[in-house]
């Protein structure tokens, strides 16, 4: 009889783990959904609506890449800047900011 008791009071201690660890693993499992829900949340959040722009053919954006290919940008060689010497401006921000 003794074993038999011994055994149903080993049944209950294994059942109360048991117990314990269902009770943790639900607590994990609500604080992932949790966390999950946070996330989503927070992605939400971050797409905001954009505002649909013209698309452009294919046939006008290669266009527009020839165009821009075709005039190739050359600086100015002008040294005066609506009647001003370019060095006379640079010596006037220059005085302005101090800058030697």
């Amino acid at each position: 009889m003794k074993k038999l008791e011994d055994i149903e009071e080993e049944n209950r201690s294994l059942k109360e783990e048991m117990r314990k660890r269902d009770s943790l693993f639900v607590e994990a499992l609500e604080e992932m959904k949790h966390q999950l829900d946070q996330i989503e949340e927070h992605q939400q959040q971050l797409v905001a609506p954009i505002p649909e722009e013209p698309e452009i053919d294919a046939s006008e954006q290669s266009s527009q890449e020839e165009e821009s290919e075709s005039e190739p940008i050359t600086p100015k060689k002008d040294t005066e800047v609506y009647g001003q010497d370019l060095e006379q401006i640079k010596g006037t921000v220059l005085a302005e900011t101090n800058v030697t």
